[in-house]
């Protein structure tokens, strides 16, 4: 038997224990039950904002759009691509590590990749930023729930 497997793993049928059960100590600060109305507010305000700032950057480039419309489609279709590859990251990654570090990195490089969409000079760049920022900005979309 492996040495990561409890003794009596899987649990008698009759067994209170569950190696998967969550407890929290009583009074812990960490536990969502103890958390006044006002900060389980401001939680569910900050990442429905999240959210939504990612839905307005799906749009088109408004530059981009008169002068080369195949490329302007092109961004929304890469933006998009990352919104689909996102959530295959960004899930396993915060039930490893928690959701507070990965909301925080990758909101990090999403802002990252629009200030480098800002200071693009060349189309190439766009594209591959846009994928990124579809990438980086699936987490809140795919985590806040």
């Amino acid at each position: 038997m492996p040495q990561d497997v409890p003794p009596d793993f899987p649990p008698a049928a009759n067994s209170s224990h569950d190696p998967f059960l969550v407890q929290f100590e009583e009074r812990e600060l960490a536990n969502p039950f103890q958390w006044s109305r006002l900060r389980r507010w401001y939680i569910s305000w900050v990442t429905g904002i999240l959210v939504l700032n990612v839905f307005r950057d799906y749009r088109p480039i408004d530059g981009a759009v008169s002068y080369v419309p195949k490329v302007a489609t092109l961004t929304i279709s890469l933006f998009v691509t990352g919104y689909c590859v996102g959530p295959i990251l960004w899930g396993p990654l915060s039930e490893r590590y928690g959701r507070r570090p990965i909301f925080l990195w990758a909101f990090f490089f999403y802002t990252c990749t629009q200030l480098g969409l800002a200071l693009a000079t060349n189309a190439t760049t766009v594209l591959v930023l846009r994928f990124l920022a579809g990438t980086f900005g699936a987490c809140p979309l795919s985590n806040c729930g």
